[in-house]
Protein backbone atom coordinates (compact mmCIF):
# COMPACT_ATOMS: atom_id res chain seq x y z
CA UNK A 1 0.00 0.00 0.00
CA UNK A 2 1.35 3.42 -0.75
CA UNK A 3 -0.81 6.88 0.08
CA UNK A 4 -0.36 9.62 -2.11
CA UNK A 5 1.09 12.53 -1.42
CA UNK A 6 1.67 13.93 -5.29
CA UNK A 7 3.46 16.90 -3.70
CA UNK A 8 6.85 14.49 -3.69
CA UNK A 9 6.67 13.77 -7.56
CA UNK A 10 6.14 17.46 -8.04
CA UNK A 11 9.22 18.48 -9.92
CA UNK A 12 9.48 21.90 -7.72
CA UNK A 13 8.83 20.27 -4.36
CA UNK A 14 11.96 17.46 -5.32
CA UNK A 15 13.95 20.35 -6.11
CA UNK A 16 13.49 22.25 -2.79
CA UNK A 17 13.95 19.22 -0.94
CA UNK A 18 17.24 18.45 -3.04
CA UNK A 19 18.71 22.12 -2.37
CA UNK A 20 18.22 21.63 1.73
CA UNK A 21 19.84 18.29 1.63
CA UNK A 22 22.57 19.50 -0.15
CA UNK A 23 23.42 22.48 2.11
CA UNK A 24 22.30 25.34 -0.20
CA UNK A 25 20.49 27.27 1.97
CA UNK A 26 22.37 26.20 5.41
CA UNK A 27 20.00 25.35 7.64
CA UNK A 28 16.63 26.58 7.83
CA UNK A 29 15.56 28.78 9.85
CA UNK A 30 11.72 29.50 9.43
CA UNK A 31 9.35 28.61 6.24
CA UNK A 32 5.81 29.54 5.49
CA UNK A 33 3.55 27.48 3.41
CA UNK A 34 0.09 27.61 1.97
CA UNK A 35 -2.43 25.31 0.43
CA UNK A 36 -5.86 27.13 -0.65
CA UNK A 37 -8.45 25.72 -2.79
CA UNK A 38 -11.56 26.81 -4.22
CA UNK A 39 -15.43 27.41 -2.64
CA UNK A 40 -16.75 24.95 -5.16
CA UNK A 41 -14.02 21.65 -3.65
CA UNK A 42 -15.31 22.90 -0.44
CA UNK A 43 -18.93 21.89 -0.94
CA UNK A 44 -18.25 19.47 -3.46
CA UNK A 45 -17.26 17.17 -0.11
CA UNK A 46 -20.20 18.45 1.94
CA UNK A 47 -18.20 18.38 5.41
CA UNK A 48 -17.60 14.80 4.91
CA UNK A 49 -13.79 15.88 6.08
CA UNK A 50 -11.86 18.88 7.13
CA UNK A 51 -10.08 21.16 5.08
CA UNK A 52 -6.59 20.41 7.06
CA UNK A 53 -7.11 16.52 6.54
CA UNK A 54 -8.18 17.50 2.81
CA UNK A 55 -5.28 19.77 1.68
CA UNK A 56 -3.28 20.37 5.20
CA UNK A 57 -1.67 16.69 5.12
CA UNK A 58 0.06 17.12 1.72
CA UNK A 59 2.13 20.18 2.88
CA UNK A 60 2.43 18.60 6.42
CA UNK A 61 4.86 15.74 4.23
CA UNK A 62 6.05 17.93 1.97
CA UNK A 63 7.57 20.33 4.81
CA UNK A 64 8.88 17.24 7.22
CA UNK A 65 10.23 15.97 3.50
CA UNK A 66 11.79 18.43 2.70
CA UNK A 67 13.59 19.90 5.67
CA UNK A 68 14.18 16.31 6.83
CA UNK A 69 12.88 18.16 10.16
CA UNK A 70 10.57 16.81 12.75
CA UNK A 71 7.31 18.86 13.56
CA UNK A 72 7.22 18.97 17.48
CA UNK A 73 4.34 21.74 17.96
CA UNK A 74 1.78 23.17 16.60
CA UNK A 75 -1.03 25.52 17.48
CA UNK A 76 -4.03 26.38 14.84
CA UNK A 77 -6.63 28.73 14.76
CA UNK A 78 -9.65 28.84 12.03
CA UNK A 79 -12.93 30.78 10.83
CA UNK A 80 -15.84 29.58 9.84
CA UNK A 81 -18.53 31.43 7.76
CA UNK A 82 -18.68 29.72 4.17
CA UNK A 83 -18.87 26.54 5.02
CA UNK A 84 -20.30 27.04 8.81
CA UNK A 85 -23.65 25.02 7.50
CA UNK A 86 -21.66 21.89 6.49
CA UNK A 87 -19.77 21.94 10.48
CA UNK A 88 -16.28 22.62 8.95
CA UNK A 89 -14.19 25.55 9.04
CA UNK A 90 -13.16 27.71 6.16
CA UNK A 91 -9.76 28.29 6.94
CA UNK A 92 -7.28 27.43 9.20
CA UNK A 93 -3.74 29.14 9.88
CA UNK A 94 -1.36 27.12 11.72
CA UNK A 95 1.98 28.37 13.87
CA UNK A 96 4.69 25.43 13.85
CA UNK A 97 7.83 24.57 15.90
CA UNK A 98 9.94 22.02 14.77
CA UNK A 99 12.96 19.90 16.43
CA UNK A 100 16.01 21.84 15.78
CA UNK A 101 14.52 25.36 16.40
CA UNK A 102 13.10 26.44 13.50
CA UNK A 103 9.76 28.07 13.55
CA UNK A 104 6.94 27.64 10.75
CA UNK A 105 3.86 29.46 9.39
CA UNK A 106 0.93 27.56 7.63
CA UNK A 107 -2.31 28.43 5.91
CA UNK A 108 -4.74 26.66 3.84
CA UNK A 109 -8.94 27.23 3.05
CA UNK A 110 -11.36 26.28 0.39
CA UNK A 111 -13.43 29.19 0.18
CA UNK A 112 -11.48 31.45 -2.72
CA UNK A 113 -14.08 32.63 -4.64
CA UNK A 114 -15.44 31.42 -7.94
CA UNK A 115 -14.19 32.65 -10.81
CA UNK A 116 -10.47 33.68 -8.68
CA UNK A 117 -7.76 30.45 -8.97
CA UNK A 118 -8.94 26.32 -8.18
CA UNK A 119 -5.26 26.20 -6.76
CA UNK A 120 -3.10 28.64 -4.76
CA UNK A 121 0.09 27.22 -2.91
CA UNK A 122 3.28 28.43 -1.76
CA UNK A 123 6.49 27.71 0.22
CA UNK A 124 8.81 30.01 1.00
CA UNK A 125 11.95 28.30 3.01
CA UNK A 126 14.56 30.74 4.87
CA UNK A 127 17.99 29.26 5.91
CA UNK A 128 21.20 30.71 7.41
CA UNK A 129 22.79 30.70 3.96
CA UNK A 130 20.29 30.97 1.40
CA UNK A 131 16.45 30.60 0.76
CA UNK A 132 13.61 28.58 -1.33
CA UNK A 133 10.48 29.92 -2.92
CA UNK A 134 8.09 27.80 -4.63
CA UNK A 135 4.84 30.08 -5.92
CA UNK A 136 1.83 27.92 -7.67
CA UNK A 137 -0.37 30.17 -9.50
CA UNK A 138 -0.18 30.82 -12.75
CA UNK A 139 1.73 27.77 -14.04
CA UNK A 140 3.63 30.17 -16.04
CA UNK A 141 0.63 30.24 -18.88
CA UNK A 142 -2.21 32.37 -18.61
CA UNK A 143 -5.12 31.83 -21.11
CA UNK A 144 -7.72 34.83 -21.65
CA UNK A 145 -11.29 33.57 -22.36
CA UNK A 146 -13.01 36.74 -22.59
CA UNK A 147 -14.09 36.96 -19.45
CA UNK A 148 -10.90 36.17 -17.25
CA UNK A 149 -7.57 34.74 -16.81
CA UNK A 150 -7.36 30.92 -16.81
CA UNK A 151 -4.25 29.31 -15.68
CA UNK A 152 -4.10 25.59 -17.66
CA UNK A 153 -2.35 22.62 -15.28
CA UNK A 154 0.83 22.09 -16.42
CA UNK A 155 2.09 19.73 -13.87
CA UNK A 156 -0.36 17.59 -12.47
CA UNK A 157 -2.68 15.60 -15.17
CA UNK A 158 -1.73 17.19 -18.35
CA UNK A 159 -2.69 15.46 -21.02
CA UNK A 160 -0.67 15.67 -24.60
CA UNK A 161 -1.04 13.92 -27.64
CA UNK A 162 -3.82 11.91 -26.42
CA UNK A 163 -1.71 10.71 -23.58
CA UNK A 164 -1.68 11.67 -19.84
CA UNK A 165 1.41 12.85 -18.06
CA UNK A 166 2.36 14.76 -15.12
CA UNK A 167 2.77 14.35 -11.59
CA UNK A 168 -0.16 11.71 -10.76
CA UNK A 169 1.05 9.86 -13.94
CA UNK A 170 4.45 9.80 -12.64
CA UNK A 171 3.55 8.98 -8.78
CA UNK A 172 1.30 5.46 -10.19
CA UNK A 173 4.45 4.49 -11.97
CA UNK A 174 6.60 5.00 -9.28
CA UNK A 175 4.08 2.51 -7.21
CA UNK A 176 4.01 0.12 -10.26
CA UNK A 177 7.43 -0.19 -11.07
CA UNK A 178 7.80 -0.60 -6.90
CA UNK A 179 5.75 -3.64 -7.51
CA UNK A 180 6.97 -5.32 -10.10
CA UNK A 181 10.63 -4.71 -8.83
CA UNK A 182 10.31 -5.83 -5.54
CA UNK A 183 11.73 -2.76 -4.09
CA UNK A 184 10.77 -0.17 -1.32
CA UNK A 185 7.39 1.88 -1.73
CA UNK A 186 8.79 5.31 -2.19
CA UNK A 187 6.11 6.63 0.62
CA UNK A 188 5.99 4.38 3.98
CA UNK A 189 2.51 3.96 5.58
CA UNK A 190 3.99 5.37 8.53
CA UNK A 191 5.09 8.60 6.34
CA UNK A 192 1.09 8.61 5.29
CA UNK A 193 0.41 8.10 8.81
CA UNK A 194 2.27 10.77 10.38
CA UNK A 195 1.30 13.53 7.93
CA UNK A 196 -2.60 12.72 9.43
CA UNK A 197 -1.54 12.56 13.00
CA UNK A 198 0.02 15.88 12.73
CA UNK A 199 -3.09 16.68 11.10
CA UNK A 200 -5.25 15.78 13.95
CA UNK A 201 -2.73 17.41 16.52
CA UNK A 202 -3.86 20.87 14.58
CA UNK A 203 -7.16 19.99 15.27
CA UNK A 204 -7.21 19.25 18.76
CA UNK A 205 -5.28 22.54 19.15
CA UNK A 206 -8.51 24.13 17.40
CA UNK A 207 -10.83 22.56 19.86
CA UNK A 208 -8.67 23.57 22.96
CA UNK A 209 -7.29 26.56 21.84
CA UNK A 210 -3.51 25.93 23.18
CA UNK A 211 -0.86 24.73 21.70
CA UNK A 212 -0.18 20.98 20.87
CA UNK A 213 2.74 18.78 21.30
CA UNK A 214 3.81 16.19 18.39
CA UNK A 215 5.35 13.32 19.16
CA UNK A 216 8.91 12.33 17.78
CA UNK A 217 7.35 9.09 15.54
Amino acid sequence: MMVGHTLRWDPRYYHAREAVRQGKVGQPLHLYARRNNSFQNGMRLKGRTSVLMFLGVHDIDAIEWITGDKITEVYTVEVRNRLSSLGVGDAAVSTIRFASGAVGSYETSWVMPDNHLELDAKLDIIGTEGAININIVNQNISVHTGSRFTYPDTMYGVEMYGRLTGIMKEEITSFVLSVLNGEPLPISVEDAYRSVYIASCMEESLRSGRPVAVKAE
